[in-house]
């Protein structure tokens, strides 16, 4: 189980301490580019966040497996960034051992008006054969697993995606990339958690064997620039990105 810092402070005789600021309330450069190569950050600048977010777009749409199925787990209440990571822990240690594949993003909750709170939910792209009902009953126990009480601390929503146009339209938005980067909240640099993730190996080739992600992003570059060497792909590529987060 993990930590309850809150009975932790309460039985120790401290003073009560809020939960650390989640994401960036200062206002990021847009365009502000870092020629960084061979890394992707989520946290720099919101060019870097969809120069990121471009990335695993397309990774998620080269991939031969698609998702069926949607999770959204929502958290009701602030939690310490520590606290948060042990019980991502757990969720994710549960639905390894309950056979689920999935693709994971983390987000900051808004208001409905865009305005951030201080809380965090994470979206899952399942592929998974059986009936939602047991999907659900599965990311239930995974949270009860992890010391969540549902309803009070965080809240389940499923949705179904029907074919590949919804699926590409649920990649765009949960990574906010580019129609929905106006959405994107940056997170805390140094946080430790994970923006994407995955349960089980959710990226696999055309043959049904484990795919790698770095041989993937190479593929789908090479595909785009065919007539140029590696280092003009690499230097077309962040020219591409740096260009379009100008423009807008």
């Amino acid at each position: 189980m993990p930590i309850d810092y809150h009975t932790l402070e309460i039985l120790q005789g401290t003073e009560y301490l809020t939960p650390e600021l989640l994401y960036q309330s200062h206002s990021y450069p847009e365009n502000t580019f870092y020629l960084v190569p061979h890394r992707q950050s989520w946290t720099s600048s919101m060019a870097t966040y969809q120069n990121a977010a471009r990335r695993e777009y397309h990774l998620l749409l080269s991939n031969c497996r698609e998702a069926n199925h949607e999770i959204v787990i929502g958290y009701q209440r602030e939690y310490f960034i520590q606290e948060l990571i042990d019980q991502f822990v757990l969720i994710k240690e549960h639905l390894t051992n309950e056979g689920i594949i999935a693709y994971c993003v983390a987000e900051i909750t808004t208001d409905g008006f865009n305005n951030p709170v201080n809380r965090i939910h994470y979206h899952f792209l399942i592929d998974y054969p059986g009936f939602k009902h047991r999907l659900k009953r599965i990311f239930k126990n995974a949270c009860r697993y992890a010391g969540l009480q549902l309803g009070s601390d965080c809240k389940i929503k499923h949705y179904s995606i029907p074919d590949s146009e919804v699926y590409e339209r649920k990649c765009r938005y949960i990574l906010k990339y580019k129609t929905f980067k106006k959405w994107a909240i940056l997170f805390q640099p140094g946080t430790g958690i994970n923006k994407v993730g995955m349960v089980n190996h959710f990226f696999i080739n055309a043959d049904g064997s484990k795919a790698n992600k770095k041989k993937m992003w190479k593929s789908i570059v090479a595909g785009w620039y065919p007539d140029k060497s590696v280092a003009e792909q690499r230097q077309s590529i962040r020219v591409t990105i740096r260009l379009s987060v100008v423009v807008s």
